[in-house]
């Protein structure tokens, strides 16, 4: 690899958007619902990769769930920092 290379992937890294919290808490909801129905109706998962699979699943839970606190903290300093400079 030469150092343009470097360079090309350090600023496409940089410049990649990772869309909005709400996006991702959506995917991650879905991924939810699917490994869910799949780890509930299957009968060819060994049961360790049933624990596995639901360590996946509470931990791609508490990402919604901090997702969904963070945006409400964000709404919430937005109304603040709206209704402050109202005032003003």
């Amino acid at each position: 690899m030469s150092l343009a290379d470097i360079e090309y992937w350090k600023s496409s890294a940089e410049s990649w958007d990772h869309g909005s919290l709400r996006d991702q808490m959506l995917l991650c909801i879905l991924v939810l619902l699917f490994s869910g129905v799949v780890i509930a109706v299957s009968n060819v998962i060994t049961t360790q990769i049933k624990v596995v699979l639901a360590f996946c699943w509470i931990i791609m839970l508490q990402s919604v769930i901090n997702a969904w606190l963070l945006e409400k903290q964000s709404m919430k300093r937005e109304i603040t920092n709206a209704t402050s400079v109202d005032k003003k």
